[in-house]
This record gives structure tokens, C-alpha cells and sequence, in this order.
């Protein structure tokens, strides 16, 4: 897909290869960038997403069922620091055979100026992009009504089932690369 190619503004949040990653806060771009549900012995946390080092990836707790939310399941939130109104975003599948842990549905949330989350779109049918390791998903692009600076996804599904149920052991997500789009 090409379409990011014609427009004129874009956003990208992704680090440059002379970035310092070696440590999650040496990088101001990963500091805009959290999420509710990070498996701190199997993943590299967000800072995995923007490195562009295909060989790290963000990981959800796996195996168990409290750190899910009910309503977003697994979410990164994401501060862009600037206003858009439409946005894109790829995923690149973790460098792992099983890719079980490929996003599949996710929900799209901005902030209000209340710092109230507004839904705005949902994706699905995600995973048929991730076949195999390090397969690159891209989505979009789509629009919110208004602009936001402030942005949920929401991952609600995997390609190993729902992330919002308690139904056995592949309740977990992953990837090991995210780039976000925005105009």
C-alpha cells in the first residue's frame, strides 16, 4: 500500500537508527507510548515497538486473566504531541514461528477534551496480514470526526482468540514493530 505517499503532513512515530535505545527513557519516543498489559519477563515493552530491531517485541502477560481489560482488552495509549484527525498504522508480526500473538480486531479511541476515550472505528480481520514471522500488517488509513492528539488502540481480538474473555492460553498479544501515521 502507497497511500501515504500523497499526503502532504505526515506524522511519523517510529526512532531513527541513531536513536539510543539501550534504555526505555533514553528514548522520548517510547515515553509517548503505554499500555495497560506488558509481560515484564517476555517483552520489551513499547520501547520493542519503535526500536527497529526485529528481533524485540512487545508481549502481553500470557497465561493468566487479571491484567486484561474487560473493555479494551490489551491497549497501547498514544500521546502524538500534535493534532490529526486521520491516521494509519502498520504492525510487523514478532520474529517467532507462531504468530497466535498477531493483532486481529482492534478498536480505535481518541481522548476528548475531557480526557473522555471516543470510539471511532474498529479493524478486523487483521491477522490474515501476519501469515508468518515478521509479516508486516498495514491498516488504514481512517478518520475521526475531530482532531485528537491522544490515541487508544484497543486490541481486542489476536489471531489466537479474544482478549476480552477468559478462554484458555492463547489470550495474548505481540508484535514486534509499530508505525503510526498521522494527518
Amino acid at each position: 500500500m502507497h497511500y501515504l505517499c500523497s499526503r502532504t503532513t505526515i506524522t511519523l512515530l517510529c526512532c531513527t537508527k541513531n536513536t539510543q535505545l539501550s534504555i526505555f527513557n533514553s528514548n522520548p519516543l517510547a515515553a509517548q507510548i503505554t499500555t495497560n498489559d506488558d509481560d515484564p519477563n517476555d517483552s520489551g515493552g513499547p520501547a520493542a515497538l519503535i526500536d527497529d530491531n526485529p528481533s524485540t517485541f512487545i508481549h502481553s502477560r500470557w497465561g493468566t486473566d487479571e491484567y486484561h481489560d474487560p473493555v479494551y482488552g490489551c491497549y497501547l495509549d498514544i500521546d502524538m504531541k500534535e493534532e490529526v484527525s486521520t491516521i494509519a498504522f502498520d504492525f510487523i508480526a514478532r520474529d517467532h514461528p507462531n504468530t497466535a500473538g498477531a493483532p486481529d480486531i482492534v478498536d480505535l479511541y481518541y481522548y476528548d477534551d475531557n480526557d473522555q476515550l471516543v470510539k471511532f472505528a474498529t479493524i478486523t480481520d487483521m491477522g490474515s496480514q501476519f501469515p508468518t514471522r515478521l509479516s508486516k500488517g498495514s491498516f488504514g488509513p481512517v478518520s475521526a470526526p475531530v482532531a485528537f492528539s491522544k490515541l487508544r488502540l484497543a486490541i481486542t481480538h489476536s489471531k489466537g482468540g479474544s482478549l476480552l474473555e477468559r478462554n484458555g492460553t492463547n489470550r495474548y498479544w505481540n508484535a514486534s514493530a509499530f508505525t503510526l501515521y498521522g494527518w
